[in-house]
C-alpha cells in the first residue's frame, strides 16, 4: 500500500517539477501580458460570476480565486500556483488511467500530456481555461463516459470543469458526441440521455452569463477564417499530431528546430496508430463499459480511444483544425462556425485536446506492444513516452523564449490605478484597441489589460481584426472614430465625444508605434493626473458624473443620486462604483442596451446580472442534491 502511495504521488512531483521548470524566471508576483495573457497584481472578480457587461465574459470562475488576493497585490502569485497545479493534475491523472502500461510509461505519458507543444503553447498565450479542461479531464473520464448510471456524479465532475469558463466549456461540448459512443452500456436511450444532458447542465456556469450578456448587448463576431492553421506543406499533418499550430506565430510554444517537430510527429502518430490497432485487437472486453453501464476507472481511456468514440475524437481533433489547409475547407468551416454555438470553436486549434486524449494513451499502448513483440526493444519501449516529452518540451524550458518571463509594471501604472479607483468612473484607453504592442519594459503583443488592472468599467474595441464584426460596446461607436480621427489628425472632437460616451478617465499607455496621441495636455476638457512616458491619464472635465446606486443583490440597484425626471436611455453598469455610467443619450434601448434608468428614484436591474445569479443559484442547489445523491450510492453500494 505505501509503495502503492508512492507511485501516485511521484507523477504529481514530477509534473510540479516540470511546472516550475517551464515557468523558470517567472515564477515572481510580477505580470504575464503576452497575447492573451493577463496575469497581473491586481485582477478583479470575474464578470462570468456577476454577469455585467459589456465585454462577454473572457475569464473563468475560477480566477475568482487570484482577486481575492488584488487587494495585497498577490493575484499574479496565485495565478501562477494554480498553474502549477494544474500542470501537475494534468501529468498525475494521465498516470493514473494509464497504471496497466507500468509506472515508467504512465509517467512518460502523463508528461508528454501535459507538457507537450499543444498545452505549453496556451499556457504561453493565457488561455489557461484550456489547461483547466486538461488538467480535470482525465480524472472525470469515469464519470463523464458512465453520466447515463450517475447523472449526479457527472453533473458534479461536469461543473467543476465549468469552472474553467468557456475555454473549458468549449471543450467539454466538443466531447459530447465523443461521451455519448464511448458509453457502451445497455442502459435505455432516455438514461443515457439524461445523463448526458446532466454533462451539458452543468456547463450553464459560464453559458447563461455569457449568452444574456451577449443578447443585451448584440454581440457579434466573425467565423474562423482568420484563426487557419499556422501550419503548411507535407509535414503539417505531423507536426500537428504534436499540438503545433497555433494560428499566432508570434506567440505560442517555442517550435522545434529544423525537420525535429514534423519527425517527432510522425513518430508519435506512428506509434499511437500501432498502440490503438494493438489495444483494439487486444480484447473487446477491456475496451468499454461494463454490461451494467458502470465504467471501471482503468478502462476509462480505452472505452473514450477505441472504436467509434475514438474515430470520432481524431475527426474532431485534427481534421476540423486541418481544414485550414485549404482554402475551400477552410470556408466552409468559416461558415459553419458563424453561428452559434460553433463559433465558441472559430479558433479550431483549440480542438487539438479532444484528439490528444486519445493519441496520448495511444502512444503508450504502442510502445509496451513492440516492448512486447521485440524483446531487445523492451528498454526503449519502457522510456519511449518519457523521452518524447523529454525532447517536446525541452525548448520550452526557463521562459519558453521570454513569454512567460515576469514584466515589473512600471510605477506609473501603479497610480493610474489608485487614481482611478480613489473616483471610479467610466475609462477609455487610447489605443481603443483589443491588442496592441505595450512598452512594458520591453515590447508585448496583449488582449487590452486595462480592464483587468483596473477592475473598473473600462470601454475598448471588441474587434480583433480578423473579419467583419460589431462592436458589443455601442459606446466604442462614439469612441472609437473619435480617437482614430485624433491619432490621424482628421478631427477635434474627440473631448465631447468622451463626454457623450460618460468617459471620466482616459489612459494612454506606452505603445511600440511610439506617441499616437500628442497634445492631450493641450486639449481643452482632459485634465491631465499623471504624466509619464510608460502611461499618463487625463481627467475629462465638464461631463457627466457616474449616476449613483446603492447595490442590494445581483443586477438590483436602488437608485439614489439623480435627480427628479432625468432619464438616460442607454447606460452601463459600474458596478466598482455603485453605480452606473451614461452611454450614449437618447438612444432608445434595444439590442446595445444596456440599463433603463426610471424617471423616479427607484429600483433599477440588469437583466444579464439577475439571469446570472438565478442561474448560479439553481447551480449550486443542484451540486448540493447531486453531491448527496452520489454519497447515498456510494453508500448503499459500499453496503
Amino acid at each position: 500500500m505505501r509503495v502503492q502511495s508512492i507511485d501516485r504521488l511521484v507523477p504529481w512531483a514530477a509534473g510540479t517539477v516540470g511546472a516550475l521548470a517551464v515557468i523558470g524566471p517567472g515564477l515572481n508576483g510580477r505580470a504575464w501580458i503576452n497575447l492573451d495573457q493577463s496575469v497581473l497584481p491586481h485582477l478583479p472578480l470575474p464578470t462570468v460570476l456577476l454577469g455585467v457587461g459589456p465585454d462577454i465574459p473572457r475569464r473563468g470562475p475560477f480566477t475568482a480565486l487570484a482577486a481575492l488576493a488584488s487587494p495585497w497585490g498577490g493575484s499574479a502569485w496565485v495565478m501562477k500556483f494554480m498553474v502549477i497545479v494544474l500542470l501537475a493534475a494534468a501529468t498525475a491523472g494521465m498516470a493514473r488511467r494509464l497504471t496497466s502500461v507500468g509506472a515508467v510509461p504512465a509517467l512518460g505519458a502523463g508528461l508528454l500530456y501535459a507538457f507537450g507543444p499543444y498545452l505549453m503553447g496556451r499556457l504561453a498565450v493565457g488561455h489557461l481555461g484550456v489547461l483547466w479542461a486538461a488538467a480535470i479531464i482525465p480524472w472525470a473520464l469515469p464519470a463523464l463516459i458512465s453520466s447515463a448510471r450517475s447523472p449526479a456524479r457527472a453533473f458534479l465532475w461536469s461543473l467543476l470543469l465549468a469552472v474553467g469558463g468557456y475555454l473549458a466549456g468549449t471543450i467539454v461540448l466538443a466531447l459530447i458526441p465523443v461521451l455519448v459512443l464511448a458509453d457502451r452500456s445497455r442502459l435505455p436511450v432516455l438514461e443515457r440521455m439524461r445523463g448526458i444532458g446532466a454533462v451539458v447542465a452543468a456547463q450553464f456556469l459560464w453559458l447563461v452569463p455569457g449568452v444574456t450578456v451577449a443578447r443585451a448587448v448584440g454581440f457579434d463576431q466573425p467565423g474562423g477564417a482568420g484563426f487557419r492553421l499556422a501550419l503548411s506543406g507535407w509535414s503539417a499533418p505531423a507536426r500537428l499530431l504534436i499540438g503545433e499550430g497555433y494560428f499566432q506565430t508570434e506567440a505560442g510554444a517555442v517550435p522545434l528546430p529544423g525537420a525535429w517537430g514534423a519527425v517527432l510527429g510522425v513518430v508519435v502518430g506512428l506509434l499511437a496508430g500501432l498502440g490503438l490497432f494493438a489495444a483494439r485487437c487486444s480484447g473487446s472486453a477491456q475496451g468499454g463499459a461494463e454490461s451494467d453501464g458502470e465504467q471501471a476507472p482503468r478502462d476509462a481511456l480505452r472505452a473514450l480511444a477505441l472504436g467509434w468514440s475514438g474515430l470520432a475524437a481524431m475527426a474532431i481533433g485534427l481534421l476540423v483544425p486541418l481544414s485550414g489547409l485549404f482554402d475551400v475547407t477552410a470556408r466552409v468551416w468559416s461558415d459553419i462556425s458563424d453561428v452559434q454555438p460553433f463559433n465558441l470553436a472559430r479558433e479550431p486549434h483549440r480542438l487539438f485536446l479532444v484528439a490528444w486524449l486519445v493519441l496520448v494513451p495511444g502512444v503508450a499502448w504502442g510502445a509496451q506492444w513492440l516492448g512486447r513483440r521485440l524483446v531487445v526493444l523492451e528498454p526503449l519501449a519502457q522510456v519511449a513516452a518519457l523521452a518524447l516529452a523529454l525532447a517536446l518540451v525541452a525548448p520550452q524550458i526557463w521562459g519558453m523564449d521570454g513569454q512567460l518571463r515576469g514584466v515589473e509594471l512600471p510605477a506609473a501604472w501603479t497610480k493610474v490605478r489608485a487614481a482611478v479607483r480613489a473616483q471610479p468612473g467610466t475609462v477609455a484607453t487610447a489605443p481603443q484597441w483589443s491588442y496592441a504592442f505595450y512598452k512594458v519594459g520591453d515590447v508585448r503583443r496583449s488582449y487590452n489589460p486595462w480592464p483587468d488592472y483596473l477592475g473598473v468599467d473600462t470601454v475598448i474595441s471588441s474587434d480583433a481584426d480578423k473579419g467583419p464584426s460589431r462592436e458589443s460596446d455601442p459606446r466604442m461607436d462614439t469612441i472609437g472614430p473619435a480617437l482614430d480621427a485624433y491619432r490621424t489628425r482628421r478631427g477635434a472632437g474627440l473631448v465631447p465625444a468622451l463626454r457623450t460616451a460618460g468617459v471620466r478617465w482616459l489612459v494612454v499607455p506606452a505603445v511600440a508605434q511610439g506617441d499616437l496621441f500628442p497634445g492631450l495636455a493641450q486639449q481643452g476638457g482632459l485634465e491631465p493626473v499623471v504624466v509619464d512616458p510608460s502611461v499618463s491619464l487625463y481627467r475629462v472635465t465638464g461631463g457627466s458624473n457616474p449616476y449613483q446606486a446603492k447595490r442590494l443583490w445581483w443586477g438590483l440597484w436602488l437608485r439614489t443620486g439623480a435627480a427628479p425626471g432625468d432619464v438616460v436611455d442607454r447606460a452601463v453598469v459600474d458596478d466598482s462604483g455603485n453605480g452606473w455610467r451614461a452611454g450614449v443619450s437618447g438612444t432608445p434601448p434595444g439590442p446595445g442596451g444596456r440599463l433603463v434608468i426610471p424617471q423616479e428614484h427607484g429600483w433599477v436591474w440588469f437583466p444579464p446580472s439577475v439571469f446570472t445569479a438565478i442561474n448560479q443559484l439553481v447551480l449550486l442547489v443542484v451540486a448540493l442534491l447531486s453531491w448527496r445523491s452520489f454519497r447515498s450510492d456510494r453508500d448503499i453500494r459500499a453496503g
